[in-house]
This record gives structure tokens, C-alpha cells and sequence, in this order.
């Protein structure tokens, strides 16, 4: 199968993340390097669209409501779209070092960190997403 791109061919990311301004800000950012981005508050929201809306890349937050991010990684390992190998990027402001190596052991990558700016933040999901 191959990646999945509305219409305008922009790939689809998920971004889940309980913090209603960050997720906005990042959301708007994202838009304007070319995704479609489809903004979650919580994991659970982001599971029952999988289906509808596949994702060619899913950025989340550790610590949230309802569904965690690495409940959620879970479920998505359990899902028929983890052999897709669709990037995987936790982005989170906790400093528990056990939480941070547990989200960068699951997702074989490295953290991005929501101290930073949001243009580097954006710059490290698209070289993600874009696998380069």
C-alpha cells in the first residue's frame, strides 16, 4: 500500500497532543509546510480514525488523557497500519528520563523536545516524515 495523500497529494499527519495551544500552533506551522494535518486531543480520538483517514505520519505527546502516547503506540503496533512503517514521533516537554527513553525505545527515534522552537520542531517532523 502506498502512502496516502488527499487530494492535493500533501501527506496526512496526525498530531496528538492534549495542550490545546501547542497543538494549534503546531498544526498551523505544519499546514504551511505542506501537510494535511488532522489534530487530536487524545490518543482514543486518533484511533477511531485510523481507518478513515490514514496517516503517512503520527506526531504525539507522551502524557495525555483517555489514551497516552505510548498506549497508543501500542495500539498502533497491534494495527494493520504499523507494517506500513508510518513515522512514529513523540514530541513532549516532560523531563522524566524513564518516560523519554521508553517513548524513543518504542518509536526508534529520538524525542523532539516542545522547549524548542517551533521551527525546529517542524524542520525535525518533515526530515522524519519525509525519511531523510
Amino acid at each position: 500500500m502506498g502512502i496516502s495523500k488527499n487530494r492535493n497529494s500533501r501527506k496526512i499527519l496526525y498530531l496528538i497532543d492534549d495542550d490545546i495551544f501547542y497543538r494549534d500552533l503546531l498544526h498551523h506551522v505544519l499546514e504551511r509546510e505542506g501537510f494535511t494535518v488532522r489534530s487530536f486531543e487524545d490518543g482514543y480520538l486518533a484511533l477511531e480514525s485510523f481507518h478513515n483517514y490514514p496517516p503517512d505520519g503520527i506526531i504525539c505527546d507522551i502524557e495525555m488523557p483517555v489514551v497516552s502516547g505510548i498506549m497508543l503506540f501500542h495500539h498502533y503496533k497491534k494495527s494493520s497500519f504499523y507494517d506500513r512503517k508510518i513515522p512514529f514521533i513523540y514530541i513532549s516537554g516532560i523531563q522524566e528520563a524513564s518516560k523519554i527513553d521508553k517513548a524513543e525505545e518504542l518509536s526508534g527515534r529520538a524525542l523532539i523536545r516542545k522547549s524548542l522552537p517551533i521551527l525546529t520542531v517542524s524542520k525535525r517532523i518533515k526530515k522524519a516524515v519525509s525519511g531523510i
